[in-house]
């Protein structure tokens, strides 16, 4: 297990474990990156994991929370892995107005997370109850950031999960158009261990950038795994009659400002306050990691590899229209 995930987070400092941003950046290991295979063999799992929480003697009463009543604003965003979700998840919380944006179902961070909430049981009920009420932002907005492989590690407590994360509230699926470039960049954060900027000093960012090593089968691994991944979630969203709100990775880099107001829309929240202000985006934390050699490396796959490259993208085509068929 990652040291992160095992350090106990100061009571004066219980909100610190909601920085996502932060602890994305310090935790670079997360499940996310890993293998299917790998994945299934962690021993990392989420219900292990809260029940293993160290917890604190000196529990606090839980904020009021109504279920039936916040329910409606609780809000799922669903991503795959290099989708610029740790970004979206910091202009999010920025606003102040669309929930925290965590990926408070990750098994890398759920220890962390229990401990900071103080919970005295150790079930998936107490956590989202204790959860949504520390972390919503003034407008009793909730949001929540999750892979499939997040929810499948719920199991047999999805029902719970969508009891006070409804899914058929207004939800978003963040994705890449390219998921030749999405995995080359899986590829590279896995291979140099840097995930994001955020946090990392110039030569960490220049040596990721300039990372070039061409290794033909491990780009095509990490981009069947995202495929896989988009597979099993459009999978989820027919059993469930989930209708989620398409967005793009390649979009938030030209019109951040407008992600955020086609996010507020959707969620119907508007992003100024009651005193009609807004609050500015982050100008520093996560940003683009790519480089010219992604741009080589992506040419290199498409030449060396067209015929695999050609098979993934057929294999593609039906779910990508399945998302835009079905998103409001």
């Amino acid at each position: 297990m990652p040291a992160a995930v095992h350090k106990r987070i100061p009571q004066t400092s219980v909100d610190a474990v909601f920085d996502f941003a932060s602890m994305q950046m310090n935790d670079g290991a997360l499940l996310e990156l890993q293998t299917t295979e790998q994945y299934a063999d962690q021993k990392l799992k989420f219900h292990k994991e809260l029940r293993s929480a160290d917890l604190w003697a000196d529990e606090l009463p839980p904020p009021f929370y109504n279920r039936d009543l916040h329910r409606q604003k609780n809000h799922i965003i669903y991503f795959t892995p290099r989708s610029g979700s740790s970004w979206l998840t910091q202009e999010l919380s920025a606003t102040n107005r669309l929930g925290r944006a965590g990926e408070f179902l990750n098994p890398s961070f759920v220890k962390a997370i229990a401990e900071s909430l103080k919970l005295k049981h150790h079930t998936l009920e107490a956590y989202l109850r204790r959860l949504i009420a520390k972390s919503r932002t003034g407008n009793n907005l909730f949001t929540i950031e999750c892979t499939i492989y997040h929810i499948h590690e719920l199991g047999a407590d999805l029902s719970t999960f969508h009891q006070y994360i409804n899914p058929h509230q207004a939800s978003v699926l963040n994705i890449r158009k390219n998921i030749i470039a999405q995995g080359i960049s899986l590829y590279k954060a896995t291979q140099t261990n840097i995930f994001h900027t955020a946090g990392k000093t110039e030569k960490e960012i220049s040596e990721s950038k300039n990372f070039s090593d061409f290794n033909k089968q491990k780009i095509l691994h990490w981009i069947r795994h995202i495929l896989d991944q988009e597979r099993k979630l459009a999978a989820y969203f027919r059993e469930h009659a989930i209708r989620p709100k398409l967005m793009f990775y390649e979009d938030h880099y030209l019109e951040g400002a407008r992600t955020l107001e086609v996010i507020a829309e959707h969620l119907n929240v508007r992003l100024d306050d009651d005193n009609g202000r807004r609050n500015p985006a982050h100008t520093n934390g996560h940003h683009r990691l790519a480089g010219n050699s992604n741009r080589v490396l992506e040419q290199q796959v498409r030449n060396t590899c067209a015929s695999e490259v050609a098979k993934i993208e057929k294999q593609r085509s039906p779910i990508l229209e399945y998302f835009s068929s079905i998103s409001p």
